[in-house]
């Protein structure tokens, strides 16, 4: 007997077929990563624009707030002033501060005076002349009386750490400043105030747990004491 031989198939594969499918996966892969990479950049950005933003308008809201105390602090210094001693006086202190010095610039402002009696009162005492007090309009400044007030005086010598010259240009070819020029002056004069500090805790002591979030400077000028224009 014959034994029958069926014909078995075979199929072979084509040289080269597994190799090219290996190359397409990875440059699929690589494509999806480079994707991904993109998307996550894209991403990064936005969300550090977003942080910025948020920042910039906190800083703004700092100092808008700052602004607000300063305003509130000096109105309600004036208010009190002038309700208590209403027969009051302000002049003109071209050298607050009492010095010249280059390190220690005099700063110009209003000062307020007044006497230690209420208003149209006889003075009552041995040598029939009331106590004079004074009081810079600036932020920083303390009441003293009128035979120390120049030896009080040592806010305008402040570091410039501590204080601002609000008398600044106002943009880079600003000749004239916040203030102006004074009379007589070629440029702008520096007019130096101290910063007061607002604490994360207001009424608390200053510390590394009760740091400063914002601060505050301001200079009051009195137009009452200059001559009319018109004589």
């Amino acid at each position: 007997m014959g034994t029958t031989h069926r014909p078995s198939c075979v199929k072979t594969a084509r040289p080269g077929h597994r190799k090219s499918g290996s190359g397409l996966s990875l440059v699929l892969t690589l494509v999806i990563v480079a994707m991904l990479a993109v998307i996550l950049t894209v991403f990064a950005r936005l969300t550090m624009s977003e942080r910025r933003v948020s920042s910039s308008y906190a800083t703004l809201t700092k100092a808008e707030m700052a602004a607000d105390a300063g305003l509130a602090d000096v109105s309600n210094l004036l208010l009190e002033l002038f309700t208590e001693f209403p027969d009051s006086a302000t002049f003109w202190d071209p050298k607050m501060g009492g010095t010249n010095a280059p390190d220690a610039p005099a700063t110009p402002g209003t000062v307020f005076t007044y006497r230690d009696l209420p208003a149209n009162e006889a003075h009552v005492g041995s040598n029939g002349a009331p106590s004079i007090f004074m009081r810079p309009l600036i932020s920083g400044a303390t009441t003293a009386p009128a035979a120390s007030y120049e030896s009080s005086l040592t806010l305008a010598q402040t570091a410039e750490a501590n204080s601002v010259n609000i008398n600044h240009s106002r943009f880079s070819s600003d000749e004239n400043g916040w203030v102006g020029k004074f009379p007589g002056a070629a440029v702008p004069q520096e007019i130096r105030v101290p910063w007061v500090e607002i604490l994360e805790s207001p009424g608390q002591t200053k510390s590394a747990t009760n740091p400063p979030v914002a601060r505050y400077a301001y200079w009051v000028e009195d137009e009452s004491f200059k001559l009319n224009i018109n004589q």
